[in-house]
Parts: structure tokens; sequence; C-alpha cells
């Protein structure tokens, strides 16, 4: 594509998907109660990893996915990612035991990773060199 041809509704779905990927980091946190009193009875130790298998995964791959998306594609980075991303969101929400849920935080922290730098790739490939400054702004 050519460089000038970013447009407000791609820009607003590369920011989106970086929303909702850095909004899980947090979002755990709010259902710390729930999660202690749910049918899954998790231990200290389990809500402590429900809670940090995602940051682990995501802060441990995010320069190795950041790479893997300049060498094999950008677009299938932020596909891949997505992927990742939903099937951890599933599994998570599926989840019967709580290592079942602590493995689909992983799973997602994974496709946080590949989501984060492909977004912004994407964004400065696709936005015209004078309004870059405002695209990474909105990112």
């Amino acid at each position: 594509m050519p460089s000038h041809a970013l447009k407000r509704p791609a820009l607003l779905a590369l920011c989106a998907c970086v929303l909702v990927a850095q909004s899980m980091v947090a979002a755990i946190n709010l259902l710390i109660p729930q999660l202690s009193s749910s049918a899954l009875h998790p231990s200290h130790a389990e809500i402590l990893w429900t809670v940090d298998a995602y940051v682990i995964v995501f802060a441990g791959l995010l320069i190795p996915a950041g790479a893997l998306g300049d060498r094999h594609g950008r677009k299938g980075a932020l596909l891949a990612g997505l992927t990742l991303f939903a099937a951890g969101a599933a599994t998570s929400a599926l989840a019967g035991a709580p290592l079942v849920l602590i493995m689909g935080r992983g799973l997602s922290g994974a496709g946080a990773a590949l989501i984060t730098p492909a977004t912004l790739s994407l964004l400065m490939q696709l936005a015209a060199p004078a309004r870059r400054l405002g695209a990474m702004a909105a990112w």
C-alpha cells in the first residue's frame, strides 16, 4: 500500500487491537475477588500466576515477536497475534481448572506480544510522513 493510504478506520482498528491487548494486563486485577470465590477454587499461588502469566509471556516475547513480524510480514504477525489472543481468551473463559486459566492467560500474552509491535510497524508503514506523529500519538 502507498504510504499515504492510512485512513481513519485503519488507524482505529490498529489502535483497538493495542487497546484490547494492553487492557488485559490490568483487567484481571479487577476480577481477583470473583476469581477467588469462583468454582475454580484457585490457591493464592494460582491467583498470582493467573495475574502474572500474561505479563511475563508478553514481556518475554515482545522483542522476538517484533523481529518475527519484520522478517515474515507485519500483517501476518498481527493476524497470528489476534488469533493467539482470541484462543487464549477463549481458553481462559472456558477454563475448568486454574492451570487451564493460567495457560490461557499465557497464550493471550503471546498473542499480545505479536499484536503490539505489528500494529506500530503497520502504522508507520501506512501513514504519510507528515501524519506519522499524529498517528503515533493516537496509537
